[in-house]
């Protein structure tokens, strides 16, 4: 790839922000107040719009942090391990030892916001509020430090490696942050938003999500979502595929795209500095053919499309491609996305983001098929929901079928049963004891 990238900022898409009341109550709360928040709700209810406009607007000193790679890419920050040097293992508390590598930016911090906090293990929520007080010498939870967590529990949960249940056991009630010591020490005001973005055109689609999201489905519910069945072969063109597994997803790509006669072209990456393999937010080699179906996977700074479109292939040139979405073709260029870690301005005292990798790769992926682990925090158009053998993760068909904007968008390759709406019971006891706690602009605590 010849011609030279195009930086662009995280944007949330073409529609103007809108500032609900909850958002006010929310920004306000988080600004001014300099409690710790909770802010939770439904998938499309705007957590992550929240968490940018935050970002963006605030005075205090703070870091983003996120469990995952990809989840530290979306949000502009890094992971909570490789922020606070935590080995990738159960973390016991003596274990933790004083922060060295960002010593200065802790010390100096007000403000910890962490992302998708739903996938972040008791273990590591624990190690991360004594991390914070024996680095800044302070015995209050968390150091002192205000924190922010953006998330809803009835989404994915933490992955616990296969040995560890005996541990986590022993230890904790259960796996998820709100299973931790440090989270009955913290105290946060709570705030659930209500207002859906994502499915606003389809209310009765809403619902319907709602009753999946808690388990409560009712048979009529599941007769609705399996009207929705169509095979592959009687679906008109060809909607994206959410899959279970990375290798479902892999061969239903490979299939497609060698159906497709004539050569593929390869596009190479560019990776320079720090940036892990697993934090790539498309492929380093990226094979592609004319007539291929390809997932846009940033915003378009002239707001040409969003994140989530799919499109198809028309031309493949040697530093461009053209890509049809709708009845329009644009030209896709290479993109670079940045890596950071946070550093202490020496002069002015402000903690900043500071690049220390960068990927260059065409801003698309192959879309017959992704798994539903990585369409998290997505919105798609139209969705094929292939489960599989059935759901095996908590969340995970809730994840799935609440990527798509309307039900009419939705369809399903293979029934949907009942054993499938998984829910774990330790997220049925916390939402049970602190719903209502924090709705519509009342406060509140979770404690």
């Amino acid at each position: 790839m010849t011609s030279g990238p195009t930086t662009v900022a995280l944007t949330r898409g073409p529609q103007p922000l809108e500032i609900t009341d909850e958002f006010q109550t929310a920004l306000t709360l988080m600004e001014q107040s300099g409690r710790s928040v909770f802010v939770t709700g439904r998938a499309g209810t705007g957590k992550s719009t929240l968490l940018h406009h935050f970002k963006s607007t605030t005075k205090r000193k703070h870091v983003t942090l996120a469990p995952t790679g990809i989840a530290a890419l979306r949000v502009g920050g890094q992971t909570l391990h490789s922020f606070f040097g935590f080995p990738h293992h159960f973390l016991e508390p003596a274990q933790v030892k004083k922060a060295k590598r960002y010593r200065k930016v802790i010390e100096k911090l007000e403000c910890l916001i962490i992302d998708e906090v739903s996938m972040v293990r008791a273990d590591v929520f624990d190690a991360v509020d004594r991390a914070l007080r024996i680095t800044r010498n302070n015995p209050a939870p968390f150091g002192g430090v205000q924190v922010l967590l953006f998330g809803d529990v009835f989404q994915l949960p933490p992955v616990v490696e296969r040995g560890l249940e005996s541990v986590f056991a022993e230890r904790f009630p259960g796996p998820f942050f709100f299973d931790s010591d440090a989270w009955q020490k913290l105290n946060p005001v709570g705030l659930e938003l209500t207002k859906v973005f994502r499915q606003v055109s389809d209310p009765r689609f809403v619902d319907l999500l709602n009753r999946v999201r808690n388990g409560s489905t009712t048979s009529a519910d599941l007769a609705a979502l399996n009207d929705r069945i169509r095979p592959a072969s009687d679906t008109a063109g060809h909607p994206l595929v959410l899959t279970a597994t990375n290798a479902i997803a892999r061969d239903i790509n490979t299939a497609r795209l060698n159906a497709i006669r004539g050569p593929a072209q390869t596009y190479a990456a560019r990776v320079e500095g720090d940036f892990e393999e697993s934090s790539y937010p498309t492929d380093e080699h990226l094979a592609l053919k004319q007539g291929a179906q390809v997932l846009m996977v940033r915003n378009d700074p002239e707001k040409k499309w969003v994140n989530g479109d799919v499109g198809e292939v028309t031309y493949l040139g040697t530093d461009h491609v053209r890509v049809r979405i709708g009845d329009e073709t644009h030209d896709v260029r290479p993109v670079v996305w940045e890596k950071h870690v946070y550093r202490l301005d020496d002069k002015s005292k402000e903690i900043t983001p500071s690049v220390v990798g960068t990927f260059e790769q065409m801003p698309l992926k192959l879309a017959w098929a992704i798994t539903i682990h990585k369409s998290q925090g997505q919105t798609y158009e139209n969705v094929a929901v292939d489960l599989g053998t059935g759901a095996f993760a908590h969340g995970q068909t809730y994840v799935a079928l609440s990527r798509c904007r309307r039900l009419d968008g939705l369809t399903l390759r293979r029934p949907l049963r009942a054993r499938d709406i998984l829910c774990h019971p330790r997220v049925h006891e916390f939402h049970r004891r602190w719903v209502g706690v924090f709705r519509n602009g009342a406060p509140g605590n979770l404690s």
